[in-house]
């Protein structure tokens, strides 16, 4: 699967896209399928 991941907090450039393993949920966990989101910008607030 891809996951976006933080590299180092600093901003938006700081993310990237990688491929991972998809994970397996533990017997206390739930695992929970996205198919896209989004946050507003810093600066538009």
């Amino acid at each position: 699967m891809r996951a976006v991941q933080v590299i180092t907090p600093t901003g938006p450039s700081d993310l990237e896209i990688r491929d991972v393993a998809e994970p397996t949920p533990g017997p206390d966990d739930v695992l929970v399928e996205g198919t896209a989101s989004a946050s507003p910008s810093p600066t538009c607030c």
